[in-house]
């Protein structure tokens, strides 16, 4: 009875345009209509992706976390089969890309970020005018309240931010080239400064002659990203290693915070850590997991208890006879520029890190 279900169910789902599986109560995998490999997210089984729900599962829709993308998973339960079973279907792409990609919420999201901008400018001027009044009056002691509003106010700039920036990063064209990883490193090293201030320091290790297929605003958004996350607000973060090398077929780009001390290499990268939970709605975890989705990357992440987060990404080397891309110094424009009143600097928002 349970094969005849199975054949059923592979005849009505096999044409479908979503991911569908059919697995076993114990998840394993039965059939797919498509790549077994898309359920496992990088190394994350069936199993541990629903480890957190009440078994065995019911009919109804879940979602998923996978190094800080949602997936949102739709579960047929046949409990009448001999042992039980599960369908489990999904989108190609996670929730929050979906759902930035409309247009409608698009223009919502870019209409208000003007509003709140505006806002936050008035009470930053005023909040200025009236820290400068208190400080001639010896009023120190008050001045903390106006340090509470600003980093509200900072927080709130940095959130909408993230929106614009994740929207802008969205809805722009791909343009894939050959890049070479060791020129763009060691440029990106010199003008993160422009960006990033005194706030952190980039440091590279990295090999020559190193090439992977990619879109170059994207991969150098993605570099920013992880810079950082890496940082993750802890001044002991300050110092941040980009190691590059070239292993087998793939190019490896490992970051990590340059602690003295503190020794990388011995750190096991695992694709199943846990990430922190609010890295769920991050812009840069999003910025960076997109680049290696869309790029046919690997993302390994490695979390500690003091603070201490390492990257390591893996791409396939590009071997092939094409020229190679430049390094531009201006952003590519995107459709009729509208993101560029919106656009926020990381320096613009860094004092949020000290409140």
């Amino acid at each position: 009875m349970q094969n005849n279900i199975i054949e059923n169910l592979k005849d009505l789902f096999k044409y479908s345009s979503e991911n569908v599986v059919i697995t076993d109560y114990d998840f394993n995998i039965l059939w797919s209509n498509k790549s077994e490999d898309y359920f496992l997210f990088g190394g994350k089984s069936c199993r541990e992706l629903f480890q957190n729900e009440q078994l065995p599962l019911k009919s109804g829709e879940y979602n998923v976390k996978q190094n800080g993308l949602t997936f949102a998973c739709r579960i047929i339960n046949y409990p009448d089969c001999e042992n039980g079973i599960y369908v489990i279907q999904t989108d190609e792409e996670d929730i929050m890309f979906s759902f930035i990609k409309c247009h409608g919420i698009q223009e919502f999201f870019i209409n208000q970020a003007g509003a709140v901008r505006q806002a936050i400018t008035g009470i930053t001027l005023s909040s200025s005018s009236l820290h400068k009044a208190l400080e001639e009056a010896d009023l120190y002691s008050d001045q903390k309240y106006l340090d509470i509003i600003m980093g509200n106010c900072y927080k709130l700039l940095k959130t909408v931010a993230n929106t614009t920036e994740l929207i802008r990063y969205t809805d722009g064209s791909i343009i894939i080239k050959k890049i070479d990883v060791s020129t763009v490193l060691k440029e990106f090293t010199k003008k993160c400064s422009e960006i990033l201030e005194r706030n952190i320091e980039i440091r590279t290790e990295v090999q020559e002659d190193l090439y992977i297929k990619a879109d170059m605003e994207r991969f150098v958004s993605c570099l920013l990203s992880l810079a950082v996350l890496v940082n993750g607000k802890n001044p002991e973060n300050n110092i941040i290693l980009f190691n590059a090398e070239k292993i087998g077929r793939f190019v490896s780009i490992t970051v990590k915070a340059d602690r003295s001390g503190f020794d990388g290499s011995s750190r096991v990268f695992t694709r199943t850590s846990e990430l922190y939970e609010e890295d769920a709605v991050d812009s840069d975890l999003f910025v960076v997991s997109r680049f290696c989705r869309t790029f046919n990357g690997t993302l390994f992440v490695s979390g500690s208890s003091d603070d201490l987060r390492c990257f390591s990404l893996k791409f396939p080397y590009c071997d092939d006879v094409e020229p190679i891309a430049e390094l531009s110094s201006t952003v590519r424009p995107y459709p009729e520029d509208k993101f560029t009143n919106y656009h926020i600097k990381l320096s613009e928002i860094a004092d949020v890190f000290y409140y």
